[in-house]
């Protein structure tokens, strides 16, 4: 998300998806667009540590069957996701997770 203050009173957010840089999302996949979320707010972070908070933030907050099914989009071509996540999704198969 990304913070605005439009009437420099209350901040308003508007969604970090809507940025050109970002891959766009295939029509049923959920999953692929929260997952490329979590990627945009660790984008900021240097190297290793945006995979490494991405997977950190899935290991912990998503349920196993949809890490799996993750895991399994990556497995078939991995389209729409940002590289960063997909390294994530690699870390995290890897870790057994």
């Amino acid at each position: 998300m990304i913070l605005d203050f439009d009437d420099g009173n209350f901040p308003s957010y508007r969604n970090s998806l809507e940025a050109d840089h970002l891959p766009k999302v295939v029509a049923g996949q959920k999953p692929v667009m929260m997952a490329n979320q979590i990627g945009a707010f660790f984008a900021g972070q240097k190297g290793d540590e945006a995979a490494h908070g991405i997977a950190d933030h899935l290991k912990k907050f998503w349920d196993p069957r949809m890490r799996a099914a993750l895991l399994a989009h990556v497995q078939s071509g991995g389209e729409g996701l940002q590289p960063q996540v997909r390294l994530a999704i690699e870390q995290l198969a890897k870790q057994g997770s």
